[in-house]
This record gives C-alpha cells, structure tokens and sequence, in this order.
C-alpha cells in the first residue's frame, strides 16, 4: 500500500513541477478587452432574437451600468389568479382535464 502512495505522491509532484499551458494575461486591460469582445458578439447574435430583455442586459454591461428590465408585475396573493397546476388545467383541453 505504501508504494501506491509514494507512485501517487510522485505524480502529483510531477504535475505540480510542469509549466502551465496557459499562461495569465499580464495585465486586466487584457482581461477586459476580451470580456467586452465577448459582448458584442453576443449582443450582435441576440439583436435579430428580438429578446428586448437580454438586449437591454448586454448593452448596459457594455456601458457600465445597470440594466433597466420592465418585468411583469406579480400577482398579489390573494386575488383570483390562477397558480400553477390551476393555470395549467385552465388552458387544456376538457378532453384531458381530469374528472373531479
């Protein structure tokens, strides 16, 4: 048993003595650059989607700033709106709602 450790023990310092195969940028301008690089791209594949959302979300990281969605309000508890199963039966077909 002993020499399966020492076998793993070597490995592992093996490993640890080899020089990564990425090296860091060497600066964060790089790091930023690529990061903004990677919005426009996705903001350039999402414009033709039409998701106002995700438009709006990579364009205010681009800018710096925080995104401004207008999400739907949500029910108030206790009104008459329908929850989820609820919600679910009411759109069906009556020839797959179950028999009460």
């Amino acid at each position: 048993m002993a020499l399966l450790w020492d076998n793993l023990a070597s490995q592992l310092d093996s490993v640890r003595a080899s020089t990564p195969v990425l090296a860091p940028p060497a600066t964060t301008d790089a790091i930023e650059e690529t990061r903004e690089q990677r919005l426009r791209k996705a903001l350039e594949a999402v414009k033709n989607t039409g998701n106002t959302q995700m438009i709006e979300s990579l364009q205010a990281a681009l800018e710096g700033r925080q995104a401004n969605l207008e999400l739907p309000d949500l029910p108030v508890p206790g009104q008459t709106a329908l929850s989820g199963p609820e919600s679910y039966l009411a759109q069906i077909s009556d020839s797959f709602k179950p028999e009460r």
